[in-house]
């Protein structure tokens, strides 16, 4: 059986959407135009990666992002096609030192059955890629790198991404990679 990696941010945890709110936009105004679709946040709001980042501090602003909207249908397509025992959260740090304290308690209050199954830190996604493990995270960099390094990168479609046209059907096009 492979080894799942779900990253949190985007993929589980409404991340995208609490920074355009507090950047005082909605993702829907953000990418309206068909030229926005498939393009970085901070590079569309025209803002320095320190301006983008500056909202994101503290535990209480990782701990109090939403879930996505298909989040807990992931987690249950994803645990029943692998079993929970081989299904890990993978998150990079922020610019923020708090943030991987403030996943791990995000995680604990969302997922409290798998909260501990929970890798984080500085290092590539790449560095976790081997034959039968498999990524699905929402930043292309992350999913073309571990493909590369010998794992599967599944790409969580996001108006952010390349992926931005399946993300209506974001449930039914796992349920078809998955089978």
């Amino acid at each position: 059986m492979a080894d799942v990696w779900l990253d949190v941010d985007g993929v589980l945890a409404d991340f995208c959407g609490r920074m355009a709110e507090l950047h005082g936009v909605s993702l829907e105004e953000l990418y309206a135009s068909p030229e926005s679709k498939g393009v970085k946040m901070d590079d569309l709001m025209g803002v320095t990666p320190e301006e983008f980042w500056a909202p994101a501090r503290g535990v209480d602003f990782w701990v109090g992002l939403d879930k996505t909207p298909e989040a807990d249908e992931m987690m249950d397509l994803v645990v029943s096609r692998f079993g929970m025992e081989n299904v890990n959260f993978l998150t990079t740090s922020s610019r923020d030192h708090d943030s991987l304290k403030g996943k791990g308690i995000w995680l604990e209050k969302n997922y409290p059955e798998m909260s501990r199954r929970f890798l984080a830190g500085g290092a590539k996604k790449y560095h976790v890629a081997y034959p039968g493990a498999i990524l699905f995270d929402d930043m292309e960099s992350n999913v073309d790198e571990f493909s590369e390094k010998g794992g599967t990168g599944i790409l969580i479609p996001r108006i952010w991404n390349r992926g931005h046209e399946l993300e209506p059907h974001l449930i039914s096009y796992l349920t078809l990679l998955t089978a």
